[in-house]
């Protein structure tokens, strides 16, 4: 298996779509809801090239639980 295909199984099993499917539709990989809108920064507009996942979905992720 190429590292291409090992990257598109984790993405199917985790999102259910690969990063390539998302960045054709212009759909964030995790939400499924258009990204461009929800890209608010350079960096989260460089983030949605490398991972498909839009700025708000990938600042989710790395959220501290104690922040409020």
């Amino acid at each position: 298996m190429t590292l291409q295909e090992t990257k598109d199984w984790l993405a199917i099993a985790a999102c259910g779509i690969t990063t390539k499917e998302a960045w054709g539709k212009g759909i964030c990989i995790e939400c499924k809801e258009p990204a461009e809108p929800k890209c608010h920064t350079v960096a989260g507009r460089g983030e949605y090239r490398i991972s498909a996942m839009c700025e708000e979905c990938f600042d989710k992720l790395f959220e501290d639980e104690d922040e409020d």
